[in-house]
């Protein structure tokens, strides 16, 4: 991965020498219209291109993101003019710029004749910061915060096609940490395999090879077991094991997300039946399925868990909420409301952290929350990271909800978080996740 060296001084892009001793562009570009229409920016771009093979330079096309302007979205802003003002701050970047409108808030930014690749990296840092000054927009200043990814004519990217890919590949790995990025060869490997990823992990859920692992929880005060949380497992053929935290996403991206939750529920009930055997009870112990809000709306979500919760089973269903910030936080709650009236309950995870705030329990019908397992990893060294979950833990308590302290690893967590009267400890110094039903039988036997 490549990223901008902040040191380099913003420059203006210069023309070739040999070009202006014979007047090829004396007063050419200065009568060119700068914002394009995609049949224009693609011939501005090829012909720049073969001046710059003749004259030994270079060119960058970047991809600039920002956030859609007030009053208009995406797709109402597509083609339209965009505001005087905008323009005027590109071509205060480098005059001979070409543009055009890819979405409302996306761009295609050509930059010619440029000697090297430092001239275009001070160029993709100039526009950052002259699109990071807020924007005025009737009568308010709106922030774009812009992202910007780019490519340079050379090796790596020969064609017109290439130069828009590597730019856009650059762009989508730019971030609000990183948000100038130039284009890298790898990152062409990195997307094919995530395409090759895309596609075995498809027909891995579609032929329902996910396996599943149980990691049990126990009350602090008892030590007796009181739930269980499912780990879906992906075992990728002749690649080896996939960690969840990255191919559960990919799975919702894919649209497969609930089909997974499917498998992991299944499996983890068929476990929970091997583990009690002839005369064996798992009562009063919570099943803790994780899900996300795009699942649960899913329409096929519902009777998913109404079928999985007719099976004699011995235990109480849980769903474990992370929530995103564009969830319909209504329509989830309609969906997890039925659910309860069942007998299912619900938690909210990685709390603490994120999107997991007090704003979410006071909209869904939480019963639980589950401490995320950054802030157990410092609670026994630091004097604030203890404070704060004592702080969470008593929130918590106030509103009724039963407390699960994840992540702990050490007696010294474990002591500590008993001490804050968390409810409820799960981790490493426990147990590690397991398919094995002896083990899982054994956990509820100790």
């Amino acid at each position: 991965m490549s990223q901008i060296n902040h040191t380099i001084e913003p420059i203006r892009a210069r023309g070739g020498l040999r070009r202006l001793r014979r007047g090829d562009i004396q007063d050419q570009r200065e009568h060119t219209e700068t914002v394009l229409g995609r049949p224009a920016f693609r011939s501005a771009l090829q012909t720049e291109m073969e001046r710059a093979d003749q004259d030994d330079l270079t060119l960058l096309v970047a991809a600039v993101r920002f956030q859609p302007l007030p009053g208009q979205s995406e797709d109402q802003l597509a083609g339209q003019k965009l505001p005087d003002e905008l323009v005027d701050r590109i071509r205060s970047v480098n005059a001979n710029v070409r543009l055009v409108v890819v979405s409302g808030s996306e761009l295609l930014l050509l930059v010619p004749s440029l000697r090297r690749r430092p001239d275009g990296e001070a160029v993709v840092q100039q526009l950052i910061e002259v699109l990071s000054a807020p924007l005025h927009v009737d009568g308010m200043d709106h922030h774009l915060t812009p992202l910007v990814g780019a490519a340079m004519l050379g090796q790596e990217s020969p064609s017109a096609d290439l130069l828009v890919d590597g730019a856009r590949l650059a762009l989508a790995e730019s971030d609000k940490l990183q948000p100038a990025m130039m284009f890298h060869p790898y990152q062409r490997v990195r997307r094919e395999r995530r395409s090759e990823m895309q596609a075995d992990l498809r027909a891995a859920v579609l032929a329902e090879e996910i396996e599943v692992a149980l990691q049990p929880a126990f009350d602090l005060e008892t030590d007796k077991l009181v739930a269980m949380e499912a780990f879906a497992r992906w075992n990728r053929v002749d690649k080896g094991p996939v960690p969840p935290f990255e191919f559960v996403p990919l799975a919702m991206e894919l649209g497969v997300g609930h089909l997974l939750s499917r498998q992991v529920l299944q499996r983890s009930i068929e476990l929970v039946a091997e583990a009690r055997g002839t005369g064996f009870s798992f009562q009063d112990v919570t099943l803790w399925i994780n899900v996300a809000p795009d699942d649960i709306v899913h329409p096929e979500f519902s009777g998913i868990v109404r079928e999985a919760l007719k099976a004699d089973h011995g235990v109480t269903v849980g769903l474990e909420l992370s929530p995103t910030p564009d969830a319909d936080a209504r329509e989830v709650h309609e969906v997890l409301k039925r659910l309860v009236s069942r007998g299912v309950r619900v938690a909210i995870g990685d709390f603490g952290i994120g999107n997991a705030n007090l704003t979410v329990l006071q909209q869904l019908p939480f019963d639980a929350v589950k401490l995320d397992r950054a802030l157990i990893r410092q609670i026994a060294l630091s004097d604030e990271a203890a404070q704060l979950v004592g702080a969470l833990v008593e929130m918590a308590s106030l509103l009724g909800l039963e407390t699960t302290a994840q992540g702990i690893e050490a007696q010294s967590q474990r002591d500590v978080v008993a001490g804050l009267d968390c409810s409820i400890g799960q981790g490493y110094f426990y147990a590690e996740p397991s398919d094995d039903p002896e083990v899982i039988q054994s956990w509820w036997k100790s």
